[in-house]
């Protein structure tokens, strides 16, 4: 017999990029902007049934929506408006990721 299988390969690779900015966070956050316009090396893959890669990028895009909310809330105090949003999101986020 013969089966059809989907596998998706996900490579990883890392390289160091100079950006000009005026603090280190601003810095990270240029240099993921400059980052689509480079070439990387790849130094490791790993290989995942596709339907496992969608339980990955779940949760990866769980976790980025954790930090943005994280970062709103030092912007936001209690009984500002959008507190009460803000740290819902961040129960319902940690509820689905089970990472405090």
């Amino acid at each position: 017999m013969k089966f059809r299988v989907d596998v998706v390969r996900i490579g990883y690779a890392t390289k160091t990029i100079e950006v000009e900015a005026v603090s280190r966070e601003e810095a990270r956050t240029t240099v993921l902007d400059v980052a689509g316009n480079e070439s990387f090396n790849e130094h490791a893959s790993e290989y995942r049934f596709a339907g496992d890669v969608d339980d990955l990028v779940n949760r990866d895009l769980f976790r980025a929506c954790k930090m943005m909310l994280e970062r709103f809330q030092q912007d936001v105090k209690p009984g500002d408006a959008g507190w009460d949003a803000i740290t819902a999101a961040q129960e319902a986020v940690t509820k689905v990721t089970g990472e405090t």
